[in-house]
C-alpha cells in the first residue's frame, strides 16, 4: 500500500479556505492508517493542528458509520448489535402482557429505530468475513420481531417473517443495494458508479482480480447484474420551438421518411391531470384508421399509462399480423425496444391526436384489466430498472418461506397466498 505522509502543518492551507471563521477542532480530530497488514510503519512526524497533536486511532465514526483501519466493518456491526440488544430490552418492557403495547406499534418502533439503523450502510454486512456477525444481526432481528408480536420461542422463523411482512435481511439489503445502483445510474455523474465502472472496464484488473472484487464488494457484484439500456438512435435536434405546425410536420416526415415508408404508423400517449381522477392511455393510427381510449385507475402513474398505451399498440399489431410498423411515443423512459421518440406538444399531427385521445380516455375511455404494480413508483424514479432483480428477490423470499422448516402447530398447513 502506497502511503503519503503529511509533513506540512494542516492549519495553513485550511485557513485559506475557512475564511468565514471556521477551523478544525483538534480535540475532535483523529487520523487513521488504512491497511490490512499486521505491522506497518508509523509516520516519523506527528500530525498537529494549531500545535495540538492529533491522536492515532484504529476505529472512528464518520457520518454514522464506524470505520476500522482494515475496513472489515466488524466494528460497525458490533456497535449495532449492542444497540439492538438495548432496543430488545425496551421492547420486552413495552410488550408486558399486563400493560403491553399493540403489536403494530411495537413493529413501528422496530422499523424506525432498529431496521433503519442497520439499513444505513447495509453494504458493510455483506463484506467477506462477516458471516458470523451477520448471523448475529439476523438472530437479533428474529428476537425483536418475536418480542413485538408476542410469539413463543418455538414459533418458526418463516412464520414470524410472513406474519410481520418482513423479508430476510439478506434479501432486504440486496434490494436496497439494487435500488441505490439504479438511482445512481439515472444520474449523469455519480462517483460511486464511476468507481464501479473503473473496476469493471479498467485494463489493470484481470478476470481473476475482477472475480475477487465481486467476492469482496457486494455492490460491484450487483452492479454487474444491472445492464444499461442501449442508447437511443440520435437524429438531428433542430430548434422547433419557434416553428409553425406545418413546418414541424414537414420536418417530422422528412426525418422519419426512411422508417415510415411501407409501415403502419402508431402514436401512443398517456395523460394524468390530477391524482383524484382516472389516468388515460391512447393509441392512434391514421393508416388503419384506429382510435383507442383506455381508462386506468387513479393510482396509476404517467409512466404506467405510457407503457400501457404501447402495450395496446403491440397487441393490435399482433392481432392484425401487421408485418411492418413503427410506434411513436413522447416518453423516453418507457422505450426498451426499437421505437422512435418524438417531442411532445410540438404540433405533430399524429402525436397531438394521441394526446387528445389520452385526455378523453380519462372520462369516456373503456376500462381495462390494468393492475397497478407495487413497484411502479420505483420504476418511475429509475426509468428503466430491470424488473428481474425485484422479481428474483421476491421469488427467493417466497421459496425461503415455503421450503423453510415447519414444525409445531404449523406442520402440514397449506400456505395460502
Amino acid at each position: 500500500m502506497q502511503t503519503t505522509w503529511l509533513s506540512t502543518p494542516l492549519t495553513n492551507p485550511l485557513r485559506k479556505r475557512f475564511d468565514r471563521g471556521l477551523d478544525l477542532a483538534p480535540a475532535k480530530s483523529r487520523y487513521m492508517i488504512f491497511t490490512r497488514k499486521r505491522t506497518y510503519q508509523l509516520p516519523e512526524e506527528n500530525i498537529t493542528i494549531n500545535g495540538v497533536e492529533v491522536p492515532l486511532t484504529n476505529e472512528h465514526r464518520v457520518l454514522g458509520i464506524i470505520l476500522d483501519s482494515k475496513l472489515t466493518g466488524k466494528a460497525h456491526i458490533k456497535y449495532l448489535l449492542n444497540k439492538g440488544r438495548k432496543i430488545s430490552s425496551i421492547l420486552t418492557v413495552l410488550s408486558e402482557f399486563r400493560w403491553g403495547a399493540h403489536p403494530q406499534l411495537l413493529l413501528t418502533l422496530y422499523r424506525s429505530v432498529f431496521r433503519s439503523a442497520i439499513e444505513y450502510g447495509c453494504v458493510v454486512f455483506k463484506l467477506k468475513g462477516n458471516k458470523q456477525l451477520f448471523l448475529a444481526i439476523q438472530r437479533l432481528q428474529w428476537k425483536l420481531l418475536r418480542c413485538a408480536m408476542g410469539y413463543r420461542m418455538s414459533t418458526p422463523i418463516n412464520v414470524i417473517l410472513d406474519e410481520t411482512k418482513e423479508p430476510p435481511l439478506s434479501y432486504r439489503f440486496t434490494y436496497l443495494i439494487h435500488n441505490y445502483l439504479v438511482k445512481g445510474l439515472s444520474c449523469s455523474f455519480n462517483p460511486v458508479i464511476e468507481s464501479l465502472k473503473n473496476i469493471q472496464f479498467s485494463t489493470n484488473y484481470s478476470a481473476i482480480k475482477r472475480n475477487k472484487a465481486c467476492r469482496l464488494i457486494p455492490l460491484f457484484r450487483s452492479f454487474l447484474a444491472v445492464q444499461d439500456l442501449p442508447e437511443f438512435l440520435q437524429f438531428s435536434n433542430p430548434n422547433i420551438n419557434h416553428m409553425s405546425t406545418r413546418e414541424v410536420n414537414s420536418l417530422f416526415r422528412e426525418t422519419f421518411a426512411e422508417y415510415i415508408q411501407g409501415s403502419i404508423i402508431f402514436f401512443t400517449d398517456g395523460s394524468k391531470i390530477d391524482s383524484s381522477r382516472a389516468v388515460g392511455a391512447s393509441v392512434y393510427s391514421l393508416d388503419l384508421p384506429l382510435e383507442i381510449r383506455c381508462k386506468l385507475p387513479p393510482d396509476a402513474s404517467t409512466f404506467s399509462a405510457e407503457a400501457w398505451a404501447i402495450y395496446e399498440a403491440l397487441f393490435i399489431i399482433h392481432q392484425l399480423q401487421i408485418p411492418s410498423t413503427i410506434i411513436f411515443s413522447d416518453c423516453k423512459s418507457v422505450l426498451q425496444i426499437k421505437m422512435a421518440w418524438i417531442p411532445s406538444h410540438k404540433g405533430i399531427v399524429g402525436n397531438e391526436r394521441a394526446d387528445t385521445l389520452a385526455k378523453e380516455a380519462i372520462t369516456i375511455g373503456r376500462k381495462t384489466n390494468f393492475k397497478n404494480a407495487g413497484f411502479s413508483l420505483s420504476v418511475d424514479m429509475s426509468a428503466g430498472c430491470p424488473l428481474n432483480i425485484i422479481l428474483k428477490t421476491e421469488s427467493e423470499f417466497l421459496l425461503s418461506i415455503l421450503n423453510g422448516p415447519s414444525y409445531g402447530w404449523s406442520n402440514g398447513l397449506l400456505v395460502l397466498s
